[in-house]
């Protein structure tokens, strides 16, 4: 069985530092404590608040109503039904170029998740909408 360093008599403990230098000390465990009593909670804190954004959309369908409309419909989660929301839709051509843009004002409801139904006006027939962004108004 190995002998511990502070067990050794003095001359092989000279001998040992003389050879092989004096032996560290475990400074890196608290170093490693200290970050992971910081980086833990911040890492679940992380993970909890981008996991549960306070607004979240999901589209539904849309559909191209002629070559001046298109018609969106989505569904709005937020967790606090109470608040209103400001949600940009946009319309996308073929090409993926931006021809129509609104903001339309959600207005609270009673339950944290609703259909939303929007048209946006085009410049040129769309055939792509979607939620860019939404925010609490």
């Amino acid at each position: 069985m190995p002998a511990r360093f502070e067990d050794l008599p003095p001359e092989t403990k000279a001998l040992l530092i003389e050879r092989y230098g004096k032996p560290r000390s475990p400074r890196w465990k608290w170093v490693a404590l200290f970050v992971a009593i910081i980086a833990l909670p911040w890492l679940l804190w992380t993970a909890w608040f981008y996991s549960n954004p306070e607004i979240r959309t999901a589209p539904v369908r849309y559909e191209t109503l002629d070559d001046q409309n298109i018609s969106l419909s989505f569904e709005l989660t937020r967790r606090d039904p109470a608040s209103e929301v400001i949600c940009t839709l946009i319309a996308l051509d073929i090409d993926k170029n931006v021809v129509g843009e609104i903001e339309l004002a959600v207005p609270a409801a009673s339950e944290e998740s609703i259909l939303v139904n929007a048209k946006i006006p085009t410049r040129l027939r769309a055939v792509n909408a979607s939620v860019d962004s939404c925010r609490l108004a």
